[in-house]
């Protein structure tokens, strides 16, 4: 019985540093996209293709341009998927009720908000870095201005760092 147990652990050592290689292979960045669906006030629908390798083709919204551009991914989420995290105490709807929204007029007023979001950001030290994350840091930036042809253009990045993300056996 001895034997089963300690094959057994060897087993899952053997596991857990060949996962490790392959996150360490993988890179410690993870990029996805989640396309939302289109809104009555939008013309068309500018997604192309959607790749099951996370690639993704979307055409040029301008009128009279043809041009398509191809963007990479590890994952893209369709129109279509559902987004499961919900808040439980919100009646299932999302709820941040420490977020606060404020106005920006250039890259520099971003800048220091993402500073300020930083200085307010629980640290702590652990095996694998001194100053490792103990909180979620979500920041959205949404752009509304004019192009050059006096169209509106809407967009929305969402910066996204999740706390612990660390190897939970090395950390």
């Amino acid at each position: 019985m001895s034997n089963a147990v300690l094959g057994y652990h060897q087993a899952v050592k053997e596991n857990r540093n060949l996962y490790n290689m392959v996150q360490d292979l993988k890179g410690n960045i993870r990029v996805y996209c989640r396309i939302r669906p289109t809104i009555n006030s939008e013309v068309q629908n500018v997604i192309d293709f959607i790749g099951k390798d996370g690639s993704l083709v979307v055409m040029d919204p301008k009128p009279l341009k043809d041009g398509k551009k191809v963007f990479q991914f590890n994952q893209v989420f369709c129109p279509t998927a559902t987004q499961e995290i919900q808040s439980c105490v919100s009646d299932n709807s999302l709820a941040l009720p420490d977020a606060t929204l404020r106005p920006v007029k250039s890259a520099d007023d971003v800048i220091n908000l993402m500073k300020l979001g930083e200085v307010n950001r629980a640290v702590n030290s652990t095996a694998m870095n001194s100053t490792s994350s103990r909180s979620h840091s979500v920041l959205s930036v949404h752009v509304h201005g004019k192009d050059a042809s006096g169209s509106v253009i809407h967009s929305c990045l969402h910066l996204v760092d999740l706390a612990g993300s660390e190897r939970v056996d090395k950390s």
